[in-house]
């Protein structure tokens, strides 16, 4: 265990406990900076504390590695800094850790054995420590463990000017280590006044560094006389029995205000900028897996008020009004003494038990959510779906959401990632390689749901955003499976066939009607669940700027008929048929000025040639891959076309109908679910019937037919959004996670 400060070393107690109830013949030992110790000098579950200078010599480091190198089975670090994680690394032969998951600390991943992500905003500091626990598979255990030994009391007793057993005393902590935490003065002043008027006699507490016990003693002159100031005169041992002893116990945001809490003193902790959700002082007997305090507001958990400052701005989250550390905060300077009263007042009530009586405001039933998917947030279709969804899902209250990926890109601080190791040799073994990392990994944290976008051995919710393996390779490829697809066919087999409680989601009728195909009998519940789309990207963009600038950028006439193609694959997206289309219907129609415009990667000098030999190269326009601005080539078409083999469901097609085109596809699309026959579009009757596409494209010639049903599609798309696909997926989650299936029925229905 390698901790920093005093708090970061209280609050990882939970932790430590947690080892201790799994492994109770285990030595655990304790590395921790020196004047950090005292906190777990007589803590029951550690075997020895060792300390080490904040900047050790060379020998001296060099003692201290000798004695640690892979002294431990297990090594564990609650913190991300270089420090520790390198402590671990040379410590542990199994070594776990937290990390944020960016660049700058990515050569961390590879001195630890498994790591989990670091929440610096929405996880409590106790509940981060726990999740390594969840690596372990281990079960958490919340208490923090603040001890002392009888030597401690007597020495505490002995220092004290009165009777411990008999006096009524409260204790105000005043001198935080950073002073934009700390409280002005006079407050400490007017609240000493009213203790005393109240019989309650107030004790100062406060480190022995020259600077704090100065600090004190000044504002302890200021106080009634029957102050004690007791700043520099105890240890963290000592303090812990004296505080444990009191009526009250008032601080800021320090580590006496989170062992006051710890021990069930009536508690009111003075929070400014800090973030309470992460480091609010947990309270006495408090087990939930989620903060005991929102992130506004004042606000009481069991023995504990918190009271923040005054002000919108609070918590800023940053150090100070000035933002160093040296600064003060005005939300603190600005907070009334007579609100520190009225929360003592508060407290007075009796403390609730947990959880039934707490007062919390955080809702702390969430559902832990496991998201499974190789690539997050990056290209692909699975990838982006998985990505715009979980995204949104991991702004509710209700989820706590993991996701397991090889690579991500983060799109919401409040996702956890977890990184599954990359085999890249041999490839063949890739996917079994993936699923048993991810069954190692879910199996050890307990979610109450596995949402897979990826085939790995079982999942929940399977989203399936391709056809069965096996049939890919019989049907479109059209060649025998390699060992890889063997690979694939046998874990999608499995994870199909084992899916008798799970939900499963293909992209469209395309994809369910080949999974009814390749399997003789579909266990589980199955329900289409198309795509959404960014309906705003692609409708907001002014379609005369857009066609004006794109037309002109390419030589097409403001009157053309601009049919467009997207797409990376020309030959399996049927840019060969479309080109003879457009031949088709010139020849049909001579004076019909239509053009196609081919954006994406393939092979144009073949596919030009196509064209000249059919009459209409210079009909055909090669755009090339567009890295940005693909919402202003919509904008400025008429039409859009597809024609693929094969497509389980084609995401072009949407953003096209979002952007306000009418499309002509083909019947292997799995975006036709989305047209209307006349409508909105056109669906083929073949993807390789020139004639049929050349009569459609015949058809929308007339500007105010293609407008009609240019808009029609528009409000088709705008159904597909995906704020509404993450509000059913919601749906599914909650009531999934509670087991309740026959509500589950229709959440995707129309």
């Amino acid at each position: 265990m390698v901790t920093l400060r005093i708090g970061d070393v209280l609050l990882a107690t939970p932790l430590i406990r947690s080892l201790r109830l799994a492994w109770p013949e285990a030595e655990i030992d304790a590395l921790v900076f020196e004047q950090t110790e005292g906190i777990l000098l007589s803590n029951p579950d550690i075997h020895r504390v060792i300390t080490v200078t904040p900047r050790p010599g060379f020998l001296i480091h060099l003692h201290l590695v000798a004695s640690l190198f892979r002294r431990y089975d297990l090594a564990v670090t609650p913190l991300m800094g270089d420090r520790p994680v390198l402590y671990t690394w040379i410590a542990g032969k199994k070594r776990l850790g937290v990390l944020d998951g960016s660049r700058k600390h990515r050569w961390k991943e590879f001195l630890l054995s498994d790591w989990t992500k670091y929440d610096h905003v929405g996880t409590h500091t106790v509940l981060m420590g726990l999740k390594l626990a969840d690596l372990l598979g281990i079960r958490r255990n919340h208490e923090v463990t603040v001890s002392w030994g009888p030597l401690d009391e007597t020495r505490a007793a002995g220092a004290l000017p009165f009777d411990i057993r008999s006096e009524v005393y409260a204790v105000l902590h005043i001198f935080p280590k950073f002073p934009y935490k700390m409280w002005r003065q006079e407050g400490w002043v007017e609240l000493a006044q009213w203790l005393v008027e109240n019989k309650i006699r107030p004790v100062l507490t406060g480190g022995s560094s020259a600077e704090e016990v100065a600090c004190v003693a000044q504002i302890a002159q200021a106080m009634p006389v029957e102050t004690v100031n007791m700043a520099g005169k105890l240890s963290l041992p000592e303090s812990a029995f004296l505080i444990s002893r009191a009526q009250y116990y008032v601080g800021p945001d320090t580590a006496l205000t989170h062992m006051a809490a710890a021990l069930g003193t009536p508690t009111v902790a003075l929070f400014g900028p800090s973030n309470p959700v992460k480091w609010g002082p947990w309270p006495k007997n408090y087990a939930e897996d989620c903060s005991p305090y929102g992130m506004k507001g004042s606000q009481r958990a069991g023995n504990v008020l918190l009271l923040q400052g005054e002000g919108d701005c609070a918590p800023c989250m940053q150090e100070g009004c000035k933002q160093h550390t040296a600064s003060l905060s005005d939300c603190l300077q600005g907070l009334p003494a007579a609100k520190v009263i009225s929360a003592l007042h508060e407290l007075s009530v009796a403390v609730p038990d947990w959880p039934q009586g707490h007062k919390s405001t955080v809702h702390c039933t969430k559902k832990k959510i496991a998201v499974v998917v190789p690539k997050y947030g990056l290209v692909g279709g699975g990838e982006r779906f998985a990505s715009e969804v979980t995204g949104r899902l991991a702004q509710n209250e209700n989820f706590e959401i993991h996701v397991f990926a090889n690579r991500w890109i983060s799109n919401s601080e409040r996702i956890h990632f977890h990184k599954i190791p990359l085999i890249r040799l041999p490839r063949s073994l890739n996917p079994l390689f993936f699923a048993w990392f991810v069954k190692r990994a879910i199996r050890r944290m307990g979610f109450d749901l596995v949402h897979s976008h990826h085939w790995i051995f079982h999942a929940d919710i399977y989203s399936a955003h391709g056809v069965p393996h096996a049939g890919w390779v019989r049907n479109v490829r059209r060649r025998s499976p390699s060992l890889y697809d063997r690979a694939v066919i046998y874990i999608e087999r499995r994870l199909i066939k084992g899916g008798a409680s799970s939900w499963f989601l293909p992209v469209s009728s395309l994809a369910m009607e080949t999974f009814r195909q390749e399997y003789s009998a579909l266990p589980g519940k199955w329900q289409i669940v198309h795509p959404g789309v960014d309906v705003a990207r692609f409708s907001l963009p002014d379609r005369n700027a857009c066609r004006e600038e794109i037309r002109k950028r390419y030589g097409i006439g403001e009157n053309d008929l601009l049919m467009l193609f997207v797409g990376m694959n020309f030959e399996v997206k049927g840019l060969d048929t479309i080109i003879a289309a457009i031949a088709k219907a010139k020849a049909m129609k001579p004076d019909a000025p239509i053009r196609l415009l081919v954006v994406g990667r393939g092979d144009a000098r073949k596919y030009g040639k196509i064209a000249e030999s059919l009459g209409v190269g210079g009909d055909v326009i090669f755009a090339g891959t567009q890295h940005g601005g693909l919402e202003r080539f919509y904008r400025a078409a008429d039409v859009f076309v597809l024609f693929s083999a094969f497509d389980t469901f084609g995401m072009v097609v949407l953003e096209a109908m979002a952007a306000g085109l009418p499309v002509i596809v083909s019947p292997n699309v799995g975006a036709k679910d989305l047209v209307e026959q006349g409508v909105n579009g056109f669906v083929l009757p073949d993807f390789r019937n020139a004639n049929a596409a050349a009569g459609r494209m015949i058809e929308l010639l007339d500007a105010d037919r293609r407008n009609v049903m240019g808009a029609v599609a528009q409000a088709k798309a705008s159904e597909q959004t995906w704020e509404r696909l993450a509000e059913k997926m919601e749906k599914l989650y909650l009531e999934f996670a509670a087991k309740d299936e026959n509500s589950l029925l229709g959440i995707f229905a129309k």
